[in-house]
C-alpha cells in the first residue's frame, strides 16, 4: 500500500526535475536540462520608461564566459515605431575577447526625433565560439521569445513633493547568483534606475548568495568575500 502511494510521488517529482529544471549552466545528475546550453549567457536590457532629458541607456551582460569564452564581434540596435523608418545603429564594432565570469557594459543612443513617445528597440549582439558564429536577439535563453524592448518617452517627470521619491523596493544586483536568478551590476543599476526618473534603488540580494563564492554559488565561502566587498 506505501508503494502505491511513494511511487507515483516519486515518478511525478522525477519528470518535474528532468523536463523543467531551468539551470542554464549546471546539468542535474548530468542529465539533459531543458535550458541547458555550452554558450554564456548573453542578454541586453533597456529601460521601459525614459525621463525627459536623459539619454537611453542599453545595457548588454555577458556571463559564465568563463566556462564558455567567445570573441564578441559586433553589438547593434533596431529602432522602430509607428510611420517611423526603421533605423539600425552600430553600438561597437571592436572584436573583444569575453572570457571572464561577469562582463557588463552601458552603451547610449540619443532619443530619437519624430519617432512618437512609445517605440521598439532589439539589441543584436555577435559571437563567435570555435568558429560557430551567433547573432543574439535580445537574449540568447533556449525557447524565449525575444521580445522586442518597447520605451516610452516620457513628456513629464515623475511627481516630486517635498519628503517624496520615486524609487524600486525590490531589486537584485549580481550579488545574487543562483540557479534561479541573477541581478545587474550595482553601477548598472543606478544608471538604468537614474534613467527612468527614479531617486533610489533598493538591493534586495538574498543572504543565502552572499555566503557564496564568487565565482561557484554551489560552494559556501568562509571568508565571505561578496560579504566584504559590500562594505
Amino acid at each position: 500500500m506505501i508503494l502505491k502511494h511513494v511511487l507515483p510521488t516519486t515518478a511525478t517529482h522525477f519528470f518535474t526535475l528532468f523536463f523543467l529544471y531551468a539551470e542554464i549552466h549546471l546539468r542535474l545528475l548530468k542529465l539533459p536540462g531543458r535550458l541547458y546550453q555550452r554558450w554564456p549567457e548573453i542578454l541586453a536590457d533597456v529601460p521601459h520608461r525614459i525621463e525627459p532629458g536623459r539619454k537611453i541607456p542599453i545595457l548588454v551582460i555577458c556571463k559564465d564566459a568563463h566556462h564558455f569564452p567567445v570573441t564578441l564581434i559586433k553589438i547593434r540596435l533596431e529602432l522602430r515605431g509607428k510611420q517611423y523608418e526603421p533605423q539600425k545603429i552600430v553600438l561597437s564594432d571592436e572584436p573583444q575577447i569575453l572570457n571572464q565570469r561577469w562582463w557588463d557594459k552601458i552603451f547610449y543612443i540619443e532619443p530619437p526625433k519624430n519617432i512618437g513617445s512609445e517605440f521598439l528597440i532589439d539589441v543584436f549582439v555577435e559571437v563567435i565560439k570555435k568558429r560557430r558564429r551567433k547573432t543574439i536577439q535580445n537574449d540568447n535563453y533556449k525557447h524565449s521569445s525575444h521580445t522586442s524592448f518597447k520605451i516610452r518617452l516620457a513628456k513629464t517627470s515623475l511627481p516630486a513633493f517635498p519628503n517624496q521619491y520615486s524609487g524600486d523596493l525590490h531589486s537584485h544586483s549580481n550579488f545574487t547568483n543562483d540557479q534561479v536568478e541573477f541581478g545587474a551590476s550595482l553601477h548598472s543599476m543606478r544608471t538604468m534606475a537614474a534613467a527612468m526618473g527614479f531617486s533610489f534603488v533598493a538591493v534586495t540580494d538574498h543572504s543565502y548568495d552572499l555566503d557564496d563564492k564568487p565565482d561557484n554559488y554551489l560552494i559556501n565561502d568562509k571568508k565571505l568575500t561578496k560579504w566584504k566587498m559590500l562594505h
